[in-house]
């Protein structure tokens, strides 16, 4: 699921015969443009503390290696 920022917004396709200016506005209004999804992206993982991430991620590490060492001293016992 994407942040709701950076979500387009969908404009609904028209009936009948458009300029092609017209076109080119509904276009442009439709999808936002990478510069500004690039920036929002780039501040929410400014935003992040990644000290945290880091111990969570080591944390979550430890976890699976003490999972798999019990799950070979099980196999093991047998």
């Amino acid at each position: 699921m994407l942040h709701p920022l950076v979500q387009c917004t969908l404009v609904p396709k028209q009936e009948g015969n458009h300029s092609a200016s017209t076109k080119k506005a509904v276009r442009k209004q439709a999808t936002p443009k990478k510069e500004t999804r690039k920036a929002i992206i780039l501040d929410m993982l400014r935003g992040l503390d990644t000290q945290v991430l880091q111990n969570e991620i080591e944390a979550h590490i430890a976890e699976q290696i003490r999972s798999s060492n019990h799950k070979c001293k099980e196999m093991t016992a047998y």
